[in-house]
């Protein structure tokens, strides 16, 4: 099953798999880029060397969950929507940006809201490292 597809995506991860709509407002999808930092300074105290690894993205990904099925409650669609799995792969293709683009993995910090009569929303925090070698191991599960 594809994750993703011309703005709407199958999360798995939970017992069961519900298609959303992705909400496409750009507060909805908020990307940060982070680094390790290592400065070294000369015999005067000055800065004089500088060294960043650990170069990784992080997505704040926020989706609508809205039923495909023609007379699903939208509170039913919420509750069968569950937190996902500790580091589940999910891909994202097609984004405008395309830096959104890509295989992350789910860290800390998922939400799922339903307020009364309104559209059930959930919030993903995804990340993934941009040296190719660092993100084969991070999404490598040792046998």
């Amino acid at each position: 099953m594809a994750l993703t597809f011309r703005g709407k995506a199958q999360v798995e991860g939970v017992t069961n798999a519900i298609t959303v709509i992705l909400n496409q407002t750009m507060r909805t999808m908020a990307l940060s880029h982070s680094f390790d930092e290592v400065i070294n300074q000369d015999e005067h105290g000055e800065d004089c060397a500088w060294k960043a690894s650990n170069e990784k993205l992080e997505l704040d990904l926020d989706m609508y969950m809205m039923s495909v099925t023609t007379g699903v409650a939208r509170s039913a669609v919420a509750a069968a929507v569950g937190l996902l799995t500790p580091y589940t792969a999910v891909t994202l293709s097609t984004c405008e940006v395309t830096a959104f683009n890509g295989t992350w993995q789910v860290i800390n910090g998922d939400t799922i809201n339903q307020e009364a009569a309104a559209t059930g929303k959930a919030a993903y925090k995804l990340k993934r490292y941009v040296t190719t070698a660092q993100q084969t191991l991070w999404t490598t599960t040792p046998t």
